[in-house]
């Protein structure tokens, strides 16, 4: 990819966009909070469980610790394949592997548009198992050998199942529509998924994941290294508007007197993790102990598909009672 700018804006949309048709518009603000509640703890339950569980379910040479639930409450739009066909895919930041519903499906979640079709792709190919890609643990050799597979199984008992293989990714940036040649990304045949388990709605446009999570090599990050130089931002658009923009590479830094930072914690996990020192309310510091926003000494998960904060129950009791007595 020698001479492509370090750097790369594309549209970021939210579920609850005016023009989203995830997200049921005829809902109250109240309905719509208590349906983003229900996302916000089950990835809360689900992140607890992906990084306290061994347990391993992928059949074959695939060894995958269960992961998070689905949630698109980001998402962008792309287009994969030569000639290019068009895809949704839900933000990730709690997962390295990106992967899309293809034509051909054996078990396939309701999609609006058609599903991703391989064979119309002049340049899509499957991987072969002894690429250096084709890695545990959520890759490996298929049961027929030759090609690569990947396997994913989620703690609600949502998976996704598939080749892995290599395709063109044109990004639609605000510069102007970049196209990547062979990308390497799930082919999901056998899907048991749905984006629209907390909304109900008729038309789902999401059509698989696109994974910003850190550290392993199928990530889109450390693929795209030259463009990405494995980092991102985005800014959290008011709940709702329509769009965002997600920053990749040069494009990412963000600057000014009110920008701070804190570190990611390292770690095996894909999600970012940090530190949480102190709650305060009113410029006053609430009696938390801070070991209790360490658990499992991982620090706190930043996660794109959770609408809302969590923490620990005990440290929860302390704050609820903080806001009682301060609005009496």
């Amino acid at each position: 990819m020698g001479g492509v700018a370090q750097g790369l804006s594309i549209k970021m949309f939210t579920i609850l966009s005016p023009n989203s048709s995830i997200f049921p518009q005829n809902l109250t603000l109240s309905e719509k909070h208590q349906k983003l509640t229900e996302i916000s703890k089950a990835r809360a339950l689900d992140l607890i469980m992906t990084t306290n569980s061994s347990e391993t379910l992928v059949p074959n040479a695939i060894s995958s610790p269960v992961k998070h639930a689905y949630s698109d409450f980001y998402y962008t739009e792309m287009y994969i394949g030569t000639p290019p066909q068009k895809a949704n895919l839900a933000l990730d930041t709690g997962s390295t592997l990106t992967w899309v519903q293809c034509e051909g499906c054996k078990s396939c979640f309701e999609l609006s548009m058609p599903n991703f079709n391989i064979r119309r792709s002049t340049t899509s190919r499957p991987m072969p198992d002894d690429h250096p890609l084709c890695v545990p643990p959520n890759l490996g050799p298929g049961t027929k050998g030759q090609n690569c597979v990947y396997g994913l199984f989620y703690y609600d008992r949502s998976s996704t199942y598939g080749p892995f293989g290599f395709d063109t990714f044109t990004f639609l940036s605000v510069q102007g529509q970049l196209a990547i040649p062979n990308v390497a990304f799930g082919w999901g045949l056998f899907n048991k998924v749905n984006f629209n388990d907390y909304f109900h709605g008729h038309d789902n446009p999401i059509g698989g994941i696109l994974g910003l999570g850190r550290g392993h090599p199928t990530g889109i990050l450390q693929q795209l290294n030259q463009i990405t130089l494995q980092r991102f931002s985005y800014c959290l658009p008011p709940q709702f508007e329509a769009q965002s923009l997600l920053h990749f590479g040069e494009d990412a830094q963000i600057g000014g007197p009110s920008v701070g930072s804190t570190l990611i914690l390292g770690g095996p996990d894909d999600y970012y993790f940090t530190k949480l020192d102190a709650i305060s309310l009113n410029g006053q510091r609430l009696q938390i102990d801070p070991s209790l926003f360490m658990a499992g000494g991982k620090g706190m998960a930043v996660d794109s598909g959770s609408p809302y904060s969590h923490i620990v129950a005990e440290a929860f009791k302390v704050l609820k009672q903080a806001v009682v007595d301060y609005f009496p």
